[in-house]
């Protein structure tokens, strides 16, 4: 889904949806992505992310810089890399 963006930094807002998951195949495609921010506030359905990154530090391909979480029924299990 993201592999036509060009640009290194993306946020993506998620907001206000009936999602309860988001899988991993949403991530799967990064393209030029290098820092990722996600937005998912609002969602109240939504539990869990389906682990999307790997990279433990800036620099490495892709890393999420920032995760917000407002409003939701979080599933926290530290699975989500």
């Amino acid at each position: 889904m993201l592999e036509g963006v060009r640009s290194p930094t993306v946020t993506f807002c998620l907001r206000n949806t009936s999602l309860s998951k988001i899988p991993a195949s949403f991530f799967s495609s990064m393209g030029s992505i290098q820092n990722f921010s996600l937005n998912v506030r609002d969602n109240e359905d939504l539990t869990s992310i389906s682990k999307a990154f790997n990279a433990e530090k800036p620099g490495e391909e892709p890393f999420m810089i920032n995760l917000k979480l407002g409003e939701t029924k979080w599933n926290c299990d530290c699975s989500l890399g």
